[in-house]
């Protein structure tokens, strides 16, 4: 069973990389975070949202499909501004302008 979910989180992993964010980051850092972010995934909504409702008296599967809602979006919400975020992004705006068009230069 270990072996099967990391199978498929490896697969998920490549997947996304490549065919929904396309991106060119290094695999070893990109990885690392997209593990994190798994293992927090599962602990606090597979484990902890349908547990919870569940102990809540919701019924048990209403409560996983509750929980694999949240778990959808808080899996795409941290792929897209964690996992695989654009470093673009993050530079400033004046710091692409001058990649592209030189260096800005003040006049007196």
């Amino acid at each position: 069973m270990t072996v099967a979910y990391a199978c498929a989180f490896t697969l998920s992993y490549y997947l996304n990389r490549v065919l929904n964010f396309q991106s060119h980051a290094a695999v070893g850092p990109q990885f690392a975070v997209y593990v994190v972010v798994v293992v927090v995934n599962y602990l606090a909504f597979i484990l902890g949202v349908s547990s919870g409702l569940a102990a809540l008296g919701v019924e048990y599967h209403v409560a996983r499909i509750v929980a694999g809602a949240c778990e959808a979006v808080n899996m795409y919400s941290a792929m897209r501004w964690v996992v695989f975020r654009r470093l673009t992004a993050l530079i400033g705006s004046s710091a692409c302008r001058t990649r592209e068009t030189g260096p800005v230069r003040e006049t007196l």
